[in-house]
């Protein structure tokens, strides 16, 4: 039986040599191809015993993909193209052994902790027109835009145990006032609202851990004129099924520090800052706005506008930006190393970064390989070796000068043994 297994070990091996040296020869005269004919070796792991298996060689496809999420809590609308929350969405990994009590404690920054892996990062970014997801039931999970229900890293869908990344720019709309303006959330379960100042992002809000729909306010005001913009971080935790509320709003108060008599006083204001209720915000079961809600639009406080966001970095929002939707060309090289370059080359728009990530068997995103460069009509990403036992995204990230945008180009690669 060992001089057996001894003879198929030895034959895999050679085999596996004699194909490589047939692949080095053939890439010698044809070091540029098109992506879609490139070959990349996927080589399972050695054994224990010191077995090496056999190489398996198969194409590797690169294809559009939308890879981003519309329609999250319902229909859409963009006012423009620049407008929006870019939100980063991870999950608890249904393989995780934490109890349920860990799991109900689990803060919605938690998820976002790169060292802890009981969270997944979900391949697929969601674009929000703005935070208004009142107290509710949420069973039907997410939708991409191509149609497909986001799973979890099981193939069950995703509705509870999950946190949410938003990221935006605050500003004022075209009918606002200029002066200061305090900020809350109200929210099941819990929020942590950040603005950066300094280059540094600071809490202004602390609503987190698991609890119904409750109010957190701000530990400070704001002041905005027509030229103030204020990023910001939203991060929302959902726990167990199937409550779900996140509405970010604001109040004015002001052209100085002190409350004018024309104004809400700041005991009205902040009469519900802290309190928490299932129903008294919302109807849990038909929500309906409830008696705390209506007593919060009473004392001024008001639902931020989808014109009071922005997408950072001058972004463009890929559910308008059709009439943006450039591509570059995308090409590869190869060499006998089996190390791989791809070749990003645009008309009319600057490839300005590139991101490689790895899609794990739970289905988890790991950024491996990134590039961001002068502005450049081309650019060549090295990108290595490929293992061709999982799937990758590569994220392009596109400029329009003329139009000082920036587009997102989203592209699945796969193998395909053969």
């Amino acid at each position: 039986m060992k001089l057996k297994s001894l003879k198929t070990n030895r034959a895999l091996v050679i085999k596996a040599i004699l194909v490589s040296l047939f692949l080095v020869a053939g890439f010698q005269n044809c070091s540029k191809v098109n992506v879609s004919d490139i070959a990349i070796p996927s080589v399972a792991p050695v054994e224990a015993t010191g077995a090496v298996t056999e190489v398996v060689y198969g194409p590797l496809k690169i294809g559009n993909s939308d890879g981003f999420v519309c329609s999250a809590f319902g229909s859409i609308t963009v006012p423009s193209e620049k407008s929006g929350l870019k939100t980063e969405l991870r999950y608890l990994s249904s393989l995780s052994t934490l109890s349920k009590t860990e799991k109900d404690n689990t803060l919605s920054t938690e998820y976002f902790n790169d060292q802890n892996s009981n969270f997944i990062k979900a391949p697929e970014t969601l674009y929000l027109s703005d935070v208004n997801v009142t107290g509710r039931s949420f069973s039907a999970g997410f939708t991409s835009a191509d149609g497909r229900l986001l799973k979890d890293n099981q193939g069950a869908t995703l509705f509870e145990y999950f946190g949410l990344k938003m990221e935006s720019v605050l500003k004022l709309g075209a009918n606002d006032t200029e002066g200061y303006y305090e900020l809350s959330t109200i929210s099941d379960d819990g929020t942590v609202l950040q603005i950066k100042e300094n280059d540094q992002w600071v809490d202004l809000i602390s609503n987190d851990g698991l609890h119904s729909n409750k109010m957190g306010c701000a530990n400070k005001k704001i002041y905005f004129d027509k030229t103030t913009r204020v990023p910001i971080r939203i991060y929302y935790n959902q726990g167990p099924r199937l409550s779900i509320a996140n509405v970010l709003l604001w109040n004015y108060r002001g052209k100085g520090l002190a409350v004018t008599s024309d104004l809400v006083s700041d005991e009205n204001i902040n009469k519900y800052c802290g309190k928490s209720s299932y129903q008294y915000y919302w109807s849990e079961s038909t929500s309906a706005p409830g008696p705390w809600i209506t007593s919060v639009f009473a004392a001024n406080w008001k639902v931020l506008a989808q014109d009071n966001f922005l997408l950072p970095d001058n972004e463009v929002n890929p559910c308008a930006y059709s009439k943006y939707d450039l591509q570059p060309v995308v090409s590869a090289e190869i060499n006998a190393e089996k190390s791989y370059t791809i070749n990003l080359k645009s008309v009319d728009s600057t490839i300005l970064t590139a991101k490689l990530y790895q899609i794990q068997d739970t289905q988890n995103k790991i950024l491996i390989k990134s590039i961001n460069q002068n502005e450049e009509f081309s650019h060549d990403f090295e990108i290595g070796k490929l293992d061709g036992k999982f799937k990758y995204q590569l994220e392009v990230s596109l400029e329009l000068p003329t139009k000082k945008l920036k587009v997102l180009r989203v592209y699945n690669l796969s193998f395909q043994a053969i």
